[in-house]
């Protein structure tokens, strides 16, 4: 999760006053969760609370003492709670705000309106009211009063705008799914990026907010490109502006593939799908060999349709394009072909850039690789076995490399990196037990091939 490690602060309670339980708290009626609540119904009397304005003027390491109503709750655990607090002016987020599991679930049930005194601090951009670590921990008393504040409606994904909403549940609807990146592991944050045609910016399912139980994982794990999506959630700030989702539906589903549809789509079938372009091999006769990757896997369109122009500027690095065109497949490499294949490949320019790093690789291992195939990885301390110059100025140089199990061929592919270019010359000057490191984009030509794009040499 993009957030502090959880480990990092401690916080426990301090008795202030009287504590008033749930139950003994004056309930004014609750609206419904759908209900935007536009009456301004003025906050109870209570000394040395600060506005919302004077909350947001006071400077960051001082003690601030502020009331609200709790709206979602993020996490308890180790007598620690994270919670969203409204007011009729603005939010609060509360980290790791000390209480019982008891008092999480009385004192801080959903609408309670309590006063919270502690210091202000900020981290990634995320203003907080913070515990432990700011020296005095914070502390909460509750009031008479309760409230559930609507969601409210945005019609853009401006940064400013939307950073200046931090903490307040907030609802978008037409917004389109630019990216998704699923969970390392099950049950883990989930972040997809989502555009309004004009900002692109990165939501995210908080695991500790909505776990993999919810409704609004299950949606997200099932989020393709090209999605169009209504969402709801709480706005957090993660450098940017960052919705944790609570709520999700697709209003209308893309024909775009995902990639393991794609994967499975056989030989001389039509597939759409989306991807960014970190690689371009070659440009001739209106015609471009470029390296396609998401989040989940990595795309080869041999000679796609293009000026040069469109070369140039569609097809800049790290552009986000979808492309219909036929899947095939020539030596083991699986392509959308163009020509060939009876209807030439189209494409369509989408929001978003984004350039991938490189993939680690511990082994030559030729299926792990296969299943890598397009996409950038890197490899360190190989062991040069043989090097093929070319036969003619410029052309291909092949050169065989091994882990100390596996060998494979590697290639510098003279359209992708030409023999101006330093790897070109590096690899012309390798060899047989030179250790070396390098990348480049993972090829299939029978076996996995690197297409070299990057090499040094190791000394020792």
């Amino acid at each position: 999760m993009k957030l502090k490690k959880l480990s990092a602060f401690a916080l426990s309670l301090l008795a202030v006053g009287a504590l008033v339980s749930c139950g003994q708290a004056t309930e004014t009626p609750t609206p419904t969760p759908t209900d935007k609540t536009e009456e301004k119904t003025p906050t109870p009397a209570v000394d040395g609370i600060m506005t919302y304005a004077q909350y947001v003027a006071a400077e960051e390491g001082t003690e601030v003492t502020i009331a609200g109503y709790v709206q979602a709750k993020q996490s308890w655990w180790d007598n620690k709670a994270t919670v969203y607090l409204q007011d009729d002016n603005g939010a609060y987020f509360l980290y790791e705000l000390g209480c019982t599991e008891e008092q999480f679930n009385t004192d801080l049930a959903i609408g309670n309106h309590i006063k919270v005194t502690g210091v202000k601090g900020s981290w990634a951009g995320m203003v907080e009211i913070l515990g432990q670590e700011s020296g005095a921990e914070a502390t909460y008393e509750v009031l008479p009063g309760t409230k559930i504040y609507g969601a409210k409606a945005q019609t853009s994904l401006n940064n400013e705008a939307l950073i200046a909403l931090s903490t307040q549940k907030v609802s978008f609807t037409n917004l389109t799914v630019v990216s998704v990146e699923l969970p390392a592991s099950e049950g883990k944050d989930i972040y997809f990026d989502v555009t309004d045609g004009t900002n692109v910016l990165t939501f995210a399912v908080e695991s500790y907010l909505t776990d993999k139980n919810t409704d609004v994982y299950k949606a997200a794990m099932a989020l393709k490109v090209g999605d169009v999506v209504s969402c709801e959630g709480f706005m957090y700030v993660y450098n940017k502006a960052q919705l944790h989702t609570t709520s999700l539906t697709v209003t209308s589903a893309t024909d775009i593939l995902t990639y393991a549809e794609y994967v499975a789509t056989a030989d001389g079938e039509e597939v759409t799908i989306a991807g960014y372009v970190q690689a371009k091999q070659s440009w001739w006769s209106n015609k471009a060999t470029v390296y396609l990757q998401d989040e989940n896997g990595g795309y080869f369109l041999y000679e796609l349709g293009c000026t040069e122009e469109q070369f140039n500027t569609d097809l800049a690095i790290g552009n986000h394009i979808k492309v219909t065109g036929v899947k095939g497949s020539w030596a083991g490499m699986v392509e959308i072909l163009g020509q060939e294949s009876g209807a030439e490949a189209t494409y369509e320019v989408l929001p978003g850039t984004k350039v991938f790093a490189a993939k680690a690789q511990t082994s030559l291992d030729n299926t792990a690789l296969i299943a890598l195939s397009c996409q950038k990885v890197s490899f360190t301390n190989l062991t040069v076995v043989s090097v093929a110059l070319p036969e003619s100025e410029g052309k291909d140089i092949y050169f065989d490399v091994t882990d100390g199990t596996t060998t494979l061929t590697f290639a510098v592919e003279s359209y992708l990196t030409s023999a101006s270019t330093d790897v070109y010359k590096t690899v012309l000057t390798l060899k047989a037990g030179d250790k070396i490191n390098c990348e480049g984009f993972m090829y299939v030509y029978n076996n996995a091939q690197l297409h070299t794009t990057s090499v040094t040499v190791v000394t020792e």
